[in-house]
């Protein structure tokens, strides 16, 4: 999550803007690896956590718009072929 907020002005001086990322800590349901300064991502099949070696974007076709979309599959869903 990204959050803005305002610095309170000082000396007259218009606030300033700033950025601070804050992530929640998370942890990898394949490798079990604890995560904290990068942003997770879920599976679009089992919708758990991964990190970014155990994810592959697979081409799906979606019969609703006749298109391939690609989506995030963990490691543990391609390897047992749920889809």
């Amino acid at each position: 999550m990204c959050l803005e907020f305002v610095i309170p002005s000082r000396h007259g001086q218009p606030p300033k803007m700033t950025r601070e990322n804050q992530f929640s800590p998370w942890i990898c349901h394949v490798c079990d690896r604890t995560f904290q300064d990068i942003e997770s991502t879920a599976c679009s099949i089992c919708y758990k956590t991964t990190c970014a070696a155990h994810l592959r974007h697979v081409a799906h076709f979606n019969p609703e718009s006749d298109l391939y979309e690609l989506r995030p599959i963990c490691l543990h869903c391609a390897v047992t072929g749920s889809s």
